[in-house]
């Protein structure tokens, strides 16, 4: 695989990964998690501990839906980074092949929790 083609696959999984940023509306999400951390500052938080359990519980399933698409993305840019360097070898390439293999893999475990 030419340097070309890593980089056409490449921008293709940052496509992918926008659309699911969009799709995840990441930012909004950072916000909520905020909103509900304030709740949890609140005096008589415990009072309703299933209330209390249900808002910890959205605040970590929100933090690890940002954490896994933060965690992609910096994975991305660091291949991207490599490929504009153009490590050329036959290892990197094989280590390329099973980033994207990864990444895609990753991308459709995103899509399920999304």
């Amino acid at each position: 695989m030419n340097i070309d083609e890593m980089k056409s696959k490449l921008k293709d999984c940052s496509k992918e990964l926008s659309r699911i940023r969009d799709l995840m509306d990441v930012d909004n999400l950072s916000l909520r998690v905020d909103a509900l951390e304030r709740i949890t500052e609140e005096d008589d938080f415990w009072d309703d501990t299933d209330s209390a359990s249900s808002t910890l519980e959205e605040i970590n399933d929100t933090k690890m839906k940002i954490e896994n698409y933060m965690k992609l993305k910096s994975s991305l840019d660091d291949m991207d980074v490599k490929v504009q360097i153009n490590e050329k070898s036959e290892s990197f390439e094989n280590d390329f092949e099973n980033f994207i293999k990864d990444f895609n893999l990753k991308i459709l475990d995103l899509n399920l929790k999304i």
